[in-house]
């Protein structure tokens, strides 16, 4: 699980690098964060083999916990914002088919950004209230599964966006391909006579 949700987290990270160009500091500050979330989970990991009950472990490592939440919901969100507000101004200067194509990515981005966004923050809101009941550890296990969708979502959207013809059809009246259709059959009939 945490090493999809890392693949995911990197690719999404990497779109971003590739889409802010110039301002390398947004997606840098990202990936430092996303690895010391990683760090932080491994550790948890070996100091939950030391701690002989949950509730202890809990108890002990609940800021941890606290800290490593809120990180992840704030880079998620931090992704959505960041890919959302470039596709959004490169959509000023652009044709009408291209902005279709941009109005597209900036709804796929909401929607498999939003999703992530939503649980990581549910998880973070359920640790601090409801801690003895463990509801936010099987929204945090769920989590991994909502990363793995996005994921897929990403990689079966790519065929579908190069593959769509439909943002480049171009409608034209056959007045103008064809200005007068009966002058060229009296052309061909006058040719065979």
């Amino acid at each position: 699980m945490l090493l999809l949700l890392l693949r995911y987290r990197y690719s999404t990270l990497d779109r971003i690098r590739r889409f802010i160009g110039r301002r390398i500091y947004i997606p840098v500050t990202l990936w430092f964060l996303s690895g010391i979330r990683m760090a932080g989970v491994y550790f948890l990991v070996i100091a939950a083999f030391m701690v002989p009950s949950e509730t202890e472990y809990v108890v002990d490592w609940g800021w941890m916990f606290t800290l490593l939440f809120i990180m992840g919901a704030f880079v998620d969100v931090a992704i959505a914002i960041a890919l959302v507000a470039n596709l959004y101004t490169h959509r000023k200067h652009v044709f009408s088919p291209t902005q279709k194509m941009l109005d597209r990515l900036i709804r796929w981005t909401v929607q498999t950004g939003l999703v992530t966004s939503i649980v990581a923050v549910a998880v973070v809101i359920c640790f601090q209230t409801m801690k003895s009941n463990l509801i936010w550890l099987t929204i945090y296990t769920c989590l991994g599964e909502v990363y793995s969708n996005s994921f897929m979502a990403i990689l079966n959207a790519r065929n579908g966006f190069q593959n769509d013809d439909t943002l480049y059809e171009v409608s034209v009246p056959a007045g103008i391909l064809f200005p007068d259709a009966s002058a060229s059959g009296d052309t061909e009939s006058k040719a065979t006579k």
